[in-house]
């Protein structure tokens, strides 16, 4: 048996939230991130940027703010694609986990530059870039349907 039948398999239940594997895929990295987030709190700056161009950042939040935005943003895209239809057995696991950790990568980017460490935003784009590619072409076959 592979690892990724087991995780497709994988059932947990959260009072009246039923999750399955491809759902944990998704949502384990985003609570990691928030849990991140709630860890650095005290060291991160009171006004957070959380938006960056030009090498530089060019929008702030309140520190609240910026701890939960991410991870918040993240769970809602998860509980909408997760009622598509269209996405089903691996594929379904490859869009919510791709959607998941994207968002959790943005947001420790994010905590990462806020805390002093302002890496090229080159960390985020490249995997999101060739994760959308990746689950387009896996879209157009057999794998998508």
């Amino acid at each position: 048996m592979s690892a990724i039948s087991t995780l497709l398999r994988t059932r947990v239940s959260l009072g009246s939230i039923d999750l399955d594997g491809a759902d944990l895929l998704a949502v384990v990295p985003l609570v990691g991130s928030l849990v991140a987030g709630l860890l650095a709190y005290p060291t991160l700056p009171a006004e957070m940027a959380v938006h960056f161009s030009g090498g530089g950042a060019d929008q702030f939040v309140a520190k609240s703010v910026g701890v939960w935005l991410a991870p918040a943003i993240g769970l809602a895209a998860v509980a909408i694609s997760r009622r598509r239809s269209e996405y089903s057995g691996p594929f379904r696991a490859v869009v919510l986990g791709f959607v998941g950790w994207v968002v959790a990568l943005a947001h420790g980017y994010v905590l990462a530059w806020n805390l002093g460490h302002q890496l090229s935003s080159l960390v985020v784009l490249v995997p999101a870039v060739g994760g959308s590619l990746v689950v387009a072409l896996l879209g157009k076959t057999d794998f998508g349907s």
